[in-house]
């Protein structure tokens, strides 16, 4: 059926934009400006940052995430 089919995207794609959120969350929890580095690299390596339409966080979270990787938390 087209909706069983229409389910299982749907769940495929919030459950890999769910995934980028974790990865994105460790960056903000790392200790130290190295581990802010490797989760980073680590997340635009793997594709986090794609587009919203391709289950990715996009543009803004990609520029706001640098500067966190950078700066840091406090900032």
């Amino acid at each position: 059926m087209v909706y069983d089919e229409t389910c299982e995207v749907a769940a495929r794609y919030y459950a890999r934009l769910a995934e980028r959120h974790l990865q994105r969350a460790s960056l903000y929890d790392a200790p130290n400006y190295i581990s802010r580095v490797k989760f980073f690299v680590w997340s635009l390596v793997s594709g986090s940052y794609k587009s919203r339409e391709y289950s990715g966080l996009g543009m803004r979270s990609l520029l706001k995430d640098g500067v966190v990787t950078v700066l840091g938390r406090e900032a």
